[in-house]
């Protein structure tokens, strides 16, 4: 009887560590994050490494970019970037790149509950909506609206879109901002972009993690059961 409890609480304890092994990770996760801090004397688009994956920012944006001071609502992920807030992507020539887009690609498959977002200004005559995409095939025949907000502030606004689960189990996802609604054509400053980044509420283990923690649960039981059997034989020899 005491070795079927045994082997029952060995039992539980597998599923324990089963349950744990599927299980999601903590929330507000940071998956992809650009905030534009080693830009001078280029513009820098590159992603950070705390985010969980580091695709580079792709643009067809053919005006000019400037560095510019950080803006007021930074939407950045201080204390955790270890990149103080100072720089940010400025924007010119923005009435002749109506229809300009920054994108970057993302596997979704571990990835639960995202939310893409970003901080921006309007200096006047840029652009003055933004509108969230994401595709499956790299827009080639597949593309899904995230909706459209309106760029109204002069000093800065977080502007951000949730990800509909449609977009999650994917190993190739292109997320896409596109701009229009500028009106000049100068070389003044029209807008600011700063802090692009895409959220997650939770990271579903890899297959392979899910493997290895079964592994390690049916070792650790069976270990445990020739040692209860062990102990059992000495306590009643």
């Amino acid at each position: 009887m005491k070795l079927r409890k045994c082997s029952l609480f060995a039992a539980v304890v597998g599923a324990l560590l089963l349950t744990a092994a599927f299980a999601p990770k903590a929330n507000a996760i940071l998956a992809v994050y650009y905030n534009f801090e080693d830009q001078p004397p280029v513009p820098d688009l590159t992603s950070e490494a705390i985010g969980l994956q580091t695709p580079p920012l792709q643009t067809n944006f053919g005006g000019t970019f400037t560095d510019e001071p950080a803006l007021i609502a930074p939407n950045n992920v201080f204390p955790t970037d270890p990149d103080m807030n100072l720089h940010s992507l400025g924007l010119k020539d923005s009435g002749a790149n109506n229809g300009a887009y920054f994108q970057f690609h993302v596997n979704t498959n571990p990835l639960v509950g995202m939310s893409l977002s970003f901080a921006i200004n309007s200096m006047g005559n840029g652009y003055n909506s933004v509108e969230g995409l994401y595709s499956n095939d790299g827009f080639v025949s597949d593309t899904h609206s995230l909706g459209t907000a309106s760029i109204t502030s002069s000093t800065s606004q977080v502007i951000t879109f949730a990800v509909p689960a449609g977009a999650e189990g994917q190993s190739d996802i292109t997320f896409r901002l596109v701009f229009t609604g500028a009106t000049s054509s100068g070389n003044n400053l029209q807008n600011v972009i700063d802090n692009i980044r895409l959220d997650v509420r939770s990271v579903i283990p890899e297959p392979a993690s899910v493997v290895g923690a079964l592994l390690g649960a049916c070792g650790l039981c069976w270990n445990q059961r020739r040692r209860l059997i062990r102990l059992l034989r000495l306590r009643y020899a």
